[in-house]
């Protein structure tokens, strides 16, 4: 008999089938998702649809709500910030009113705003930690900032478990999709981070330059519904490593100009490419941990 019911929004997108197949073997799931599954078998269900949304979420313990426009998307600033904010406040409001009281939101590493249109100058510090300051001038960035707002502010009613996690970049299979060859792959991505050509990504490389893989991020999903922490609580998921040969703090300046004055520095001792964000406190909470550096990720998906 399988443990809880758990619904997850957006369970059949790229991240969902991810998360959905971490959590199958335990957990009666039920996935909500606007787009047909790959058997066909699913009713399509809008989370802007709120009359959909309550039949579908009826009767659960637990929601994960994925469903958002990502990133990746050609969408306009208006369709980002209205879908994504409303599709929180429905699967938020309405769950609660249909009696749940755990779920684990996926945000996203843009609400701190650094992008390659947004540089905002060096972070406040190095690595960047959950209490670090959000500021995001996209509409992406700013839906998911939202969408954490809207988040907390239920998790102040009574009996209420929110987790929020920011995955940062995360690396799926068709990353570089134009390319035939792990190799080519390899020496595409060193040549568009050195700028020496212009590398046709299914979305911006994100100038912080992390990265997580899919399954490292669904376990953190599984870990956080298994934890159920009362209250509110956020965490970076991101690998231990960035995706360039070059070392972080150089860098980082070489990028913004300047370093913070408050940096961790045993930490990129440690690992002179470590992280720009830093992931430990989903480790001490969760006790989660990427399972592979940027190296073994590569060897592993030849």
């Amino acid at each position: 008999m399988k443990d809880i019911k758990v619904a997850i929004t957006g369970g059949a997108g790229r991240l969902g089938r991810c998360v959905a197949a971490k959590l199958f073997k335990t957990c009666e799931l039920t996935i909500v998702d606007k787009h047909d599954d790959i058997t066909g078998e699913r009713m399509p269900i809008d989370v802007l649809d709120r009359e959909m949304l309550a039949t579908a979420i009826a009767g659960q313990d637990a929601i994960i709500h994925l469903a958002a426009i990502d990133a990746s998307i050609n969408a306009s600033e208006h369709e980002f910030y209205e879908t994504n904010t409303l599709a929180a406040w429905n699967v938020l409001g309405l769950g609660y009113s249909a009696g749940v009281r755990q779920f684990v939101i996926c945000s996203s590493s843009s609400v701190y705003g650094f992008s390659q249109s947004n540089r905002l100058g060096a972070p406040e510090a190095l690595p960047i930690d959950e209490l670090h300051s959000c500021r995001p001038s996209s509409a992406y960035g700013l839906s998911k900032q939202v969408t954490e707002i809207i988040a907390e502010g239920f998790s102040r009613r009574p009996d209420m478990s929110v987790t929020v996690l920011r995955p940062c970049y995360v690396a799926f299979d068709n990353l570089l999709e134009q390319m035939c060859s792990e190799r080519e792959a390899r020496n595409q991505l060193t040549q568009a981070v050195a700028g020496q050509t212009e590398c046709k990504w299914i979305e911006p490389l994100p100038v912080l330059r992390s990265w997580i893989d899919p399954e490292s991020v669904a376990d953190c999903f599984r870990r956080a519904l298994e934890a159920k922490l009362a209250g509110f609580h956020v965490f970076n998921v991101n690998s231990d490593d960035t995706f360039i040969k070059d070392d972080t703090l150089p860098y980082m300046k070489a990028v913004f100009g300047e370093l913070p004055k408050r940096i961790d520095q045993e930490f990129y001792v440690q690992n002179p490419r470590g992280s720009i964000f830093d992931n430990r406190l989903a480790f001490k909470s969760l006790g989660w941990k990427p399972r592979a550096d940027w190296h073994n990720f590569l060897h592993q998906a030849r």
